[in-house]
């Protein structure tokens, strides 16, 4: 009889410590996810601030070349004097990539995608998503 006492509380202290276990992971599991969002949250805001600063700010155009070159997904709208004419909407650069051209004719002189690095461009809008992030940044040639 006192084997099998013994056999009782091993297997309840056993299904206990397993209960703890479990427990312990479930809630590693749920803090992982939380903080893994709470990083990207807090990306997504230090993003934001980032281009905030352009609101209503006039920059040169070698900034704004540098600033076309983003990798943070950011959409960067360029309407300059030379491509006014032939698109209202100007050129959209994405992740560094022009959409529809390619992105060295932004150095070319001639072409209708340059970008004067002494001329000044003004921020006209910024785009952001229902959460603030900012999403698109429009620019101006003066």
């Amino acid at each position: 009889m006192d084997i099998v006492k013994k056999i009782i509380y091993f297997a309840v202290g056993l299904l206990v410590l397993l209960g703890f276990i479990g427990t312990g992971i479930g809630l590693y599991n749920m803090g992982k996810k939380s903080a893994e969002q709470s990083k990207t949250e807090l990306s997504e805001i230090m993003n934001s601030d980032r281009y905030s600063r352009y609101e209503d700010s006039t920059i040169l155009g070698d900034e704004l070349y540098k600033l076309t070159n983003n990798e943070d997904g950011v959409n960067i709208v360029v309407i300059t004097g030379s491509n006014t004419g032939t698109s209202s909407a100007g050129v959209t650069y994405t992740k560094g990539a022009v959409v529809g051209s390619g992105a060295d004719e932004r150095k070319v002189k001639t072409s209708s995608n340059y970008i004067n690095p002494y001329a000044t461009f003004t921020c006209t809008k910024i785009d952001r998503s229902g959460t603030g992030v900012v999403t698109k940044l429009t620019f101006m040639q003066d």
